[in-house]
């Protein structure tokens, strides 16, 4: 989905997150408002100081959307919901097995 800015290009609307499932090697899988599954390795951010209270995974564990659509933990700790899209990879979709004979 696309908006038009004042000056008349096209722009990409963000896709807000809606859905997070913390896993034990920080990474989240995210669901957005687009309908799709993305992973977001969180590693890069355990080195920021603004994110320090990450590197404990009980906390980095409390990751949930924000009310905006932003990835949110407490204490104010935020990421922009267009940053955790662009940083994240879709999630494969599983194939069915097939029956081998």
């Amino acid at each position: 989905m696309t908006a038009t800015t004042e000056s008349g290009q096209a722009r990409a609307l963000g896709h807000k997150v809606i859905s997070v499932k913390p896993c034990d090697d920080y990474t989240l899988h995210i669901v957005f408002s687009n309908g799709e599954e993305r992973i977001f390795n969180a590693q890069y951010l355990l080195k920021s100081q603004v994110f320090a209270p990450l590197n404990n995974i009980g906390f980095f564990k409390l990751a949930k959307p924000g009310i905006v659509g932003e990835l949110s933990w407490p204490g104010e700790i935020d990421l922009c919901y267009d940053t955790v899209y662009e940083k994240s990879t879709p999630v494969k979709a599983v194939s069915p097995k097939s029956d081998m004979v």
